[in-house]
């Protein structure tokens, strides 16, 4: 099937080596922006800086990442928020 899809366009075998790279850059960023917004409770500001920090590096990647960020934000002012500690102040 794949040289069949080769024969018809043979350029395409180029376009799975450039996608695995950013692909899988981005997969690095989401689940380490994940990982700081479930671990928000412990040290606030730090994983504000590394969200955001993140972030900016996800989205020079993929610019589409950018609509992740306000929900991964809510996930873990909501962690500072069950855990009874200021929530308000480290999302600024």
């Amino acid at each position: 099937m794949v040289g069949l899809a080769w024969a018809f366009f043979p350029y395409g075998i180029y376009f799975a080596a450039a996608w695995a790279w950013s692909t899988h850059i981005l997969l690095l960023c989401l689940c380490w922006m994940l990982y700081l917004a479930q671990d928000m409770a412990e040290s606030p500001l730090e994983a504000v800086v590394g969200i955001r920090y993140s972030g900016g590096f996800a989205a020079l990647t993929e610019p589409s990442v950018l609509i992740t960020l306000p929900v991964l934000m809510g996930v873990g002012l909501w962690q500072l928020w069950r855990a009874g500690k200021s929530w308000f102040l480290p999302g600024w």
